[in-house]
């Protein structure tokens, strides 16, 4: 007897994808809450492609359960599947790539992989079976070059929540969500975020102009969030001192792992993410993970520059600097960096300049017109690329949410729109309507 496919709809589409028997069917029922997929140790049980609805955090998204793929499957019952497979992999916006934490990663893995990257769509890599392993045990898929490995259980449940909590940001918001971020006029929530010891209080006192905050030399002294009030000009801001954050193999429990989730919090809840970066020391690898996380919220972003006073004006260092993030933080591309010093409290005041800016930009709505009239010059000018032999045509898009500005753009081959052309499009966005320091997310849907 045939599963009765379920049709997705306009909610993210979230595929579970990989070779046969790494736990698919598993996870996909522990994170819909029922057992819908057949679960056994044995290759090949799943061959349709399943869907349910489920959520997480009140976000709804079509869960898809995928057979095994086979790369080099091309006929027979594993070509079926194959097919199946693929056709849940042009649909999906998103992908859970799992992989057997036991076996290692396989030669298969790594022809699935280059096979999800050339969709260009975004790729969550999760190590199952990890039951009992430290995470320097599972070094051997950072082969893969991905920036984040997630080792769950997914017959236990372990680190399924850290997962979906990376998914979390590219998943469609509720209609209640968007409404609460569209109705919010009170002051902009900025999070002053950065690794221990950067700064942070020390710029929120110099801001306020008295020592409303602790302060110490001795990295960690902030344990808890502590929302201040900061007027300027006539205006108020809400400013969200955190504790520092370390990378999580770095985070010891108690106190230091409080504070690491109220710091995650306060992210959640603000418009604007504050990254300070060391001058002296300059970007580090931990500075990347906070602003990943940044990134991934589709928070507003500025980057300050901390403790810039012990440089003067060197001829070149500040390119020098810049160049350094776009580096190591290609991802707040998107961000403007400004240079300060906290403890002199030097070029503070253009720091609400450019919170007025990026709080603008990331609340800027364009109209379904004018957005088209825009893209029509700018397909002109680069065409999408053709898709097995077929023009791709994009038929439209509208701006469906502010904070992050989010763009559904309806194409007939979604497939067609890879990583290079969807950056295309969002440069010429950002560029034509000044969206400086906030970022763009970009949906691609299928006309049918």
């Amino acid at each position: 007897m045939e599963t009765e496919e379920k049709k997705p709809d306009q909610k993210t589409l979230v595929a579970l994808v990989g070779r046969p028997n790494v736990g698919k069917s598993t996870l996909f029922n522990r994170l819909v809450g029922e057992r819908v997929s057949i679960v056994q140790n044995e290759p090949g049980v799943t061959r349709d492609r399943i869907y349910a609805p489920t959520s997480y955090r009140d976000r709804p998204f079509i869960l898809v359960d995928t057979g095994g793929l086979v790369p080099r499957a091309d006929s027979g019952l594993l070509a079926k599947v194959r097919a199946q497979s693929e056709t849940a992999i042009e649909e999906a916006g998103l992908f859970i790539f799992m992989m057997d934490g036991k076996e290692g990663l396989t030669p298969v893995d790594e022809e699935l992989h280059a096979q999800l990257r050339r969709s260009g769509k975004p790729i969550f890599y999760a190590v199952n079976k990890t039951e009992g392993k430290a995470r320097e045990q599972i070094g051997d898929f950072f082969r893969l070059g991905a920036a984040h490995i997630y080792p769950v259980s997914a017959e236990h449940g372990t680190g399924v929540d850290e997962l979906m909590e990376a998914i979390y940001p590219f998943l469609t918001p509720s209609v209640e969500e968007c409404e609460e971020d569209e109705d919010h006029t009170g002051p902009p929530r900025i999070a002053v975020l950065g690794r221990p010891n950067v700064g942070k209080s020390t710029l929120i006192n110099a801001l306020l102009g008295a020592d409303r905050l602790v302060t110490s030399e001795v990295p960690g002294t902030t344990h808890d969030a502590v929302d201040t009030q900061v007027g300027f000009q006539g205006k108020s801001y809400l400013f969200i001192d955190t504790a520092g954050m370390r990378r999580n193999a770095r985070v010891q429990r108690g106190v230091e792992q409080f504070s690491v989730s109220r710091a995650l919090q306060a992210l959640s809840r603000s418009d604007i993410g504050l990254l300070i970066l060391d001058g002296v020391e300059g970007v580090t690898d931990q500075d990347a993970h906070i602003g990943s996380r940044i990134a991934q919220e589709g928070k507003g972003c500025i980057l300050l520059v901390n403790k810039w006073d012990i440089y003067g004006e060197r001829e070149g260092a500040r390119e020098a600097f810049k160049a350094e993030i776009g580096e190591k933080l290609p991802f707040l591309s998107f961000a403007p960096v400004h240079f300060i010093s906290a403890l002199r409290r030097e070029h503070l005041h253009e720091i609400f300049t450019w919170i007025e800016k990026v709080d603008e930009a990331a609340r800027r709505r364009v109209t379904t017109g004018e957005l088209n009239r825009f893209f029509e010059a700018a397909i002109e000018r680069y065409p999408p690329p053709l898709y097995r032999g077929r023009t791709t045509r994009i038929y439209y898009i509208t701006q469906s949410r502010t904070r992050p500005p989010t763009f559904v753009a309806f194409v007939n081959a979604p497939a067609a729109l890879g990583k290079n052309y969807l950056r295309y499009m969002e440069n010429q966005l950002r560029k034509c309507f000044e969206f400086e320091g906030a970022p763009i997310r970009i949906l691609i849907r299928k006309r049918r």
